[in-house]
């Protein structure tokens, strides 16, 4: 199997690749390059469609195999327990879906909310029911597994800083840089070029969701280490055992060799003896 550390090490340059991508095509799209906006669509963070997008798909569908292989290897839990790293499994699928789809985006459009979190509504839904539901499966996890759960604590750390913190500050970012491009337009001054109503186009918000995403990918990468390592550990500690037992057939050669050497030993003895 792959070492733990040279598959980090691997995610790690993608993570920082994909990242430096999405600031240079971004800077170019902000300084109005020709075609950077071809560019920005491919590889900026925010991109809906983006490389961005299609990597952290696939990693935490991954990851989501990783969990259960290392769930189904520990056998000797308890039903409630293996449940858990099913769930747990389950969970990193379905960031992977939300990742594809922007569940989270579409779902925490319902509620309604102005201020701070106008562009990060949902937070306000998702956090509390990932918080809930991932208590409980670590909960169950930490007699048979605390240092799996102290890793995976970890990550969700770095997970959530960007996921919820850098995010609810891109929000306040955005709010201001509207309320600026609105009252700029409503003065009639004139401008270089097109108003941003989004509040996307200024240096800050890039820098702020290159940020914001870098570390959800950091995360994925902790998790990574922790529970693909865990089933590297797992795996050398029962390889071993199992090839220090001896096999049956290989115990009944050694017998039936004893037994037709000793009386070629005694028999030489005894004519030694009587020489």
């Amino acid at each position: 199997m792959l070492d733990p550390a040279r598959l980090v090490f691997i995610l790690v340059m993608g993570v920082v690749a994909i990242t430096l991508l999405s600031l240079v095509a971004n800077v170019l799209a902000l300084r109005g390059i020709p075609h950077a906006d071809k560019l920005q669509a491919v590889f900026s963070v925010d991109a809906e469609e983006s490389l961005a997008t299609w990597w952290s798909a696939i990693t935490l569908a991954g990851l989501g195999l990783v969990t259960w292989c290392v769930g189904h290897r520990r056998n000797d839990e308890q039903a409630i327990q293996r449940w858990a790293w099913r769930l747990l499994a389950a969970g990193f699928v379905f960031l992977s879906m939300d990742e594809a789809c922007k569940l989270h985006e579409r779902i925490g459009g319902l509620v309604s909310v102005e201020g701070t979190f106008e562009h990060a509504r949902w937070i306000l839904l998702w956090l509390p029911l990932a918080a809930i539901s991932a208590s409980l499966i670590f909960w169950k996890l930490w007699r048979s597994s605390p240092r799996v759960v102290v890793g995976l604590i970890i990550g969700a750390g770095v997970f959530l800083t960007g996921a919820v913190g850098v995010e609810t500050f891109n929000g306040v970012n955005r709010v201001h840089a509207e309320i600026e491009a609105a009252q700029l337009a409503e003065s009639g001054a004139q401008v270089a070029g097109p108003i941003d109503r989004t509040g996307k186009a200024n240096l800050t918000y890039v820098l702020g969701t290159a940020v914001e995403e870098c570390f959800e990918m950091l995360g994925v990468v902790v998790w990574y280490g922790v529970l693909y390592g865990a089933l590297v550990r797992m795996r050398t500690e029962t390889e071993p055992a199992a090839e220090a037992e001896p096999s049956v057939p290989d115990v009944q050669v050694r017998k039936t060799r004893i037994v037709v050497q000793q009386p070629e030993t005694v028999s030489t003895r005894l004519h030694a003896s009587v020489r």
